[in-house]
């Protein structure tokens, strides 16, 4: 596994669902291989297996998307960190004008 910016914002989506749902994304008994494996795609990712967690996601409301985007397991698929900044700065100006 190579660490780079790809990453770097799959870490990004991991911290994001933590901050949005209240909760851990992994479990403290998932052992480092199978997050490894999780991240690879060779294991659903614990809010792709349904349950729980999976019904947590819902709970990300308009980042949802976004965040599901950082946790792509292809790394080509997820944004770059501009992208990203550009389109969390887009949500967040338009929920502050849309409250003003």
């Amino acid at each position: 596994m190579v660490a780079d910016a790809a990453a770097d914002i799959w870490a990004l989506g991991v911290v994001a669902f933590e901050l949005m749902t209240y909760e851990p994304a992994f479990s403290q008994l998932t052992a480092r291989r199978e997050i490894d494996d999780m991240h690879l795609g060779k294991r659903p990712l614990p809010w792709e297996a349904g349950g729980e967690k999976h019904a947590r996601m819902g709970e990300l409301r308009g980042m949802q998307a976004s965040v599901q985007q950082c946790l792509s397991h292809n790394p080509g698929d997820r944004p770059s960190a501009a992208d990203l900044i550009a389109a969390w700065d887009r949500m967040f100006d338009r929920g502050a004008t849309q409250r003003a």
